[in-house]
């Protein structure tokens, strides 16, 4: 059996998917490195109770602030596709991690939601 992508009972909530960031493929990949760009490549890690899972793409956006709004909203949609599912979550937290694989943001699930209103 194929090991699920993200961290949900069924396994069919994709982790990390930009809305509004450009991918641009992973930079050891050659496809573009940060070092080349003037726009900061940013990638998501997916944390859950008993692993994690990665993104080989980084996503560019202008600042960190960007990325952060869009890891806020990459995990919301997350929970929502979940409960549309009615699947269980088994994510504890999104990590934005720049080019060098520092972590510079961590977005608590619980952060997720807050600030948004959720409509069914």
């Amino acid at each position: 059996m194929d090991k699920p992508d993200s961290c949900i009972g069924a396994g069919t909530v994709r982790p990390c998917l930009p809305s509004s960031g450009q991918a641009t493929g992973p930079a050891s990949a050659g496809s573009l490195s940060a070092k080349a760009s003037t726009v900061p490549l940013y990638y998501y890690r997916v944390r859950c109770t008993d692993e994690v899972h990665e993104e080989d793409e980084g996503y560019e956006f202008p600042n960190l602030t960007s990325a952060v709004a869009d890891a806020k909203l990459a995990l919301r949609d997350m929970i929502l596709e979940a409960i549309d599912l009615n699947i269980s979550l088994d994510i504890i937290a999104l990590d934005v991690l720049d080019w060098n694989d520092k972590v510079v943001a961590t977005i608590p699930i619980e952060d997720a939601l807050h600030g948004y209103p959720i409509r069914h």
